[in-house]
């Protein structure tokens, strides 16, 4: 199949297209084709997802009550917000949590901040700039200006994982615990020359995906449904270099891909939120909707745009001690945390549950799990 022509993917071509509501009228568009093409009376539909399909797991059900019997919407984001500052606060508390084999602790969260700090106080002149560069590894120059200190730091010194920490991965400093047991040893040195040992361990590792010759369609979602730009703003609590308070980069992508400008930005998730119901998820008639259940991850930066606190019985919550982003949606593995085999389970029985029930009941008998 060839690819779309370059005039296609514009935002007045086929782009117009890629849309959180045709993708709910595209799920519902299949419902009915399959009900009708095998003859479907008396069956029930519940629809999965995580991360954005969660997004749209959950709103294809509440959209769509009369097609979707359930839903089950893990680690959904479904709270648009610009400045997404709470994505790197949470990737702070998430080096803290010290159970269920994620190996954190708030010492190791102090370290890296202050490893960070460090460089801080150094990128204020152009000799600690240097001195940065060469303790981290970096070519000279390659933190002259504001936007390559942003680029360069801005998400760390080092990769530090959290939306996808993996508790049994082997690779050299590769999740929470193998970091903090460097970031702790103090024979390494002083915290910015631990960050340098991360970074070092890490080495060769890839982070970053490489950008191919199709056009980044999140990012066209983000400039016109969600925002989501994660920002490490000064006073924060934010792990890493506090440069710049505001979602610039994210912003001006839209703007010098798309002509879509920060203020259109503002509008679009506005119009996001007011649709859908934001932490308060609705159907078509602005009630709120039943039969979703919103699994989440505690060390899962995007939880904190999603539903923690049941909004009503209807929709009950699902909070996995120490699980990464919808990490019960992995293939199962004999190195799987406990809280999240539990989270399968409880998954399954509250799925259960829900084909058991008359979802479009004004009262039904769902209680809140937490794991």
């Amino acid at each position: 199949m060839s690819a779309c022509p370059v005039k296609d993917l514009e935002p007045k071509g086929a782009l117009k297209y890629l849309s959180s509501r045709q993708a709910i009228e595209d799920v519902g568009n299949f419902v009915r084709q399959m009900n009708k093409q095998y003859a479907l009376k008396e069956n029930k539909w519940v629809t999965f997802g995580g991360s954005y399909p969660g997004m749209l797991a959950g709103w294809s059900r509440l959209q769509h009550p009369e097609l979707i019997h359930a839903a089950v919407a893990s680690s959904a984001p479904v709270h648009a917000k610009l400045n997404m500052f709470e994505y790197y606060d949470t990737v702070a508390r998430a080096y803290t949590v010290s159970d269920n084999n994620v190996g954190g602790s708030p010492e190791c969260r102090d370290a890296i901040r202050e490893g960070h700090r460090a460089i801080e106080v150094l990128l204020e002149s152009s000799e600690g700039q240097r001195k940065v560069e060469t303790v981290l590894g970096m070519s000279e120059g390659t933190l002259a200006t504001k936007f390559s200190q942003q680029n360069n730091l801005g998400t760390g010194a080092a990769y530090f994982p959290s939306q996808g920490n993996d508790p049994s991965c082997t690779s050299p400093a590769c999740n929470i615990r193998k970091i903090c047991q460097i970031m702790l040893d103090k024979t390494t040195g002083d915290e910015l020359h631990r960050l340098a040992a991360v970074r070092r361990a890490q080495y060769g590792m890839s982070q970053q995906l490489t950008s191919g010759s199709q056009p980044d369609y999140w990012l066209y979602q983000t400039c016109t449904e969600f925002g989501f730009y994660q920002t490490c703003m000064k006073g924060s609590k934010c792990m890493f270099v506090q440069i710049i308070d505001v979602p610039a980069a994210g912003a001006d992508a839209c703007e010098h891909r798309f002509g879509i400008k920060i203020a259109d930005i503002e509008t679009n998730i506005e119009a996001t939120n007011k649709h859908y119901g934001g932490l308060t998820p609705f159907g078509p008639d602005g009630k709120l909707g039943s039969c979703v259940l919103w699994p989440n991850g505690e060390v899962d930066p995007w939880a904190s745009m999603s539903v923690l606190k049941s909004p009503g019985v209807k929709q009950p919550v699902l909070y996995v001690d120490g699980a990464s982003h919808h990490a019960w949606t992995h293939p199962s593995a004999a190195s799987d945390q406990a809280s999240v085999i539990g989270a399968r389970k409880t998954i399954r029985g509250q799925v259960e549950d829900f084909l058991g029930q008359d979802c479009t009941a004004t009262a039904m008998n769902i209680l809140q799990v937490v794991v």
